[in-house]
């Protein structure tokens, strides 16, 4: 009889291709049992196949006569088939700030093996515990049982978002001495903690030698900062590093893909011409694209490994306007699932390339309310950041909503209902709002 091994152990996965053969002879009469019951071997009767079907968790025992002019041989085979994954539990997590040390302790079965992130755990007893010198965003888990199943849990490190008070300046701003003395004044005197630079601006042009080859490919590459250098001088005096990516608002990839013949690459008006809206000739690259997300997800990743403390998307979203006036190549669900996919593409690459860099989106205040008008659901987003930054200027809201009845006039009152209402939006992640006044 060919198969497992007497006294062998079958899992989840190796219970799928499970079988026996035994070699009989001509005219030899076949019998077999499971537990007691009968079963089939389909096959001739020199070389026949049982295949278990449906049998439970436990041990079973497998006996098959064969007859023929001799007598009679008998065979047995126990096994037992274990397909429930092993027990996990993390029982205390020790969090503090993100990069600083993090301590995981837990349960499993006794005799499995455990990974946290790739690299092996020890077991002792069931219990089971492991230190990072620097806590990344989220550790995954897999342990696995000497069967061979496995259970994978994936543990959001739950720490405090730092307090942020910052000032925005553009990349050519930063190298213009006078507002550069300004902010780091403010940085100096306590009166903020953070500055934010733009990683790349509105003309989708970069503000450092960036390395992505696309960037040199369109000629994005603008240098106004030495990256080193200013996050040295701004975590010398204390404070984070904000990178803003400007990311669907970006007139040199547009007319780039546009004039090389990439017209996919391009949001379109319906009749198949690049859209304009209030915002100029080709100011929107194709959100739906997924070169023109990689570009920006590419970008992000730089800036993590560079040492930005955070990077802040900004125009992650389609234009406004109906959506009925606009071609979107290649869309594949609604604009809100794409646009969330690129978010959700950043976190991954941020976790592979293992920064603890912070990831926000700077959404409008409508979005709240309203989000497939610009294609901004928080509540798609939220589970991929760690921030959510509402545009909540007052001058964006109409008369009466939230129950305001002046917006621009009640700048107090506009403000707090519509925060209250994103840290709805957000409950359930581990997002938090810092708006963007």
């Amino acid at each position: 009889m060919t198969g497992p091994a007497d006294g062998a152990l079958i899992g989840a996965k190796a219970v799928k291709t499970l079988a026996f053969e035994v070699d009989g002879t001509a005219g030899a009469s076949w019998e077999a049992t499971v537990d007691g019951l009968p079963v089939t071997f389909a096959g001739s009767a020199d070389r026949a196949r049982y295949r278990p079907q449906r049998l439970a968790d436990g041990k079973h025992t497998l006996r098959v006569v064969v007859s023929d002019g001799s007598g009679e041989t008998a065979i047995e085979r126990t096994f037992t088939i274990d397909t429930k994954p092993p027990v996990l539990a993390v029982a205390a997590m020790a969090a503090g700030t993100r990069g600083k040390p993090l301590t995981l302790k837990g349960t499993t079965e006794d005799k499995s093996t455990l990974t946290a992130n790739g690299d092996p755990v020890p077991v002792e007893a069931g219990k089971w515990e492991t230190k990072f010198a620097a806590a990344p965003p989220t550790v995954q888990l897999v342990a696995s049982d000497s069967a061979g199943n496995t259970r994978t849990q994936n543990v959001a490190v739950q720490s405090a978002f730092p307090l942020t008070r910052a000032v925005h300046l553009t990349a050519r701003a930063w190298g213009y001495q006078p507002k550069h003395d300004a902010a780091m004044a403010l940085l100096r005197a306590g009166r903020i903690n953070a500055i934010e630079v733009d990683i790349k601006d509105e003309d989708g042009l970069i503000g450092y030698a960036s390395k992505v080859p696309l960037a040199k490919t369109i000629g994005a590459i603008e240098p106004h900062y030495d990256t080193k250098k200013m996050i040295a001088e701004i975590h010398g005096a204390g404070g984070r590093v904000i990178g803003r990516l400007v990311a669907f608002r970006d007139p040199t990839l547009t007319k780039w893909a546009w004039t090389s013949g990439r017209h996919d690459l391009v949001l379109q008006k319906a009749d198949g011409t690049p859209f304009t809206g209030s915002y100029g000739d080709f100011a929107f690259p194709n959100f739906a694209n997924r070169t023109v997300q990689a570009y920006n997800v590419a970008l992000a990743v730089e800036a993590a490994k560079l040492g930005f403390d955070d990077v802040l998307y900004d125009y992650i979203r389609r234009p406004d306007g109906k959506l009925a006036s606009m071609r979107i190549p290649g869309l594949v669900g609604t604009p809100e699932q794409s646009v969330a996919n690129t978010v959700a593409a950043t976190k991954a690459g941020f976790q592979e390339a293992g920064v603890t860099t912070y990831l926000g989106v700077s959404v409008f205040g409508i979005s709240a309310t309203r989000p497939t008008e610009i294609a901004q659901d928080v509540a798609l987003m939220a589970p991929h950041v760690d921030y959510v930054a509402p545009m909540v200027y007052p001058s964006h809201w109409a008369k009466g909503e939230y129950k305001v009845a002046d917006p621009n006039n009640m700048p107090y009152e506009i403000v707090q209902r519509s925060l209250l209402d994103f840290v709805v939006k957000v409950r359930g992640t581990n997002a938090v709002i810092v708006p963007w006044l």
